[in-house]
């Protein structure tokens, strides 16, 4: 993260893509950028992203998984997380 935050996005800022993908660089740079600030690390703020990131290269179109499928997995997992462990007898 840091040679993203420090040597690809400032280039890339310094010469823009002169594509259709320079809208995408910019929902990258915003989420890497999110990330160093450690907004991911709520559940809120990952959600959040996790739809940024969805957002990018034609909405995923080609993803193996929709956006659903994975914040359905972030509830398993964080009932997973939450049940108390079975007492050893």
């Amino acid at each position: 993260r840091k040679d993203l935050l420090t040597k690809v996005v400032p280039f890339f800022e310094k010469y823009p893509i002169l594509s259709s993908k320079s809208k995408d660089f910019a929902k990258f740079a915003f989420v890497v950028r999110q990330m160093e600030k450690s907004v991911h690390l709520t559940r809120e703020g990952l959600v959040d992203l996790l739809k940024v990131a969805f957002s990018m290269n034609g909405a995923g179109r080609y993803r193996r998984l929709k956006l659903e499928d994975v914040l359905n997995s972030l509830e398993s997992s964080e009932t997973i997380r939450q049940t108390p462990e079975r007492v050893k007898i």
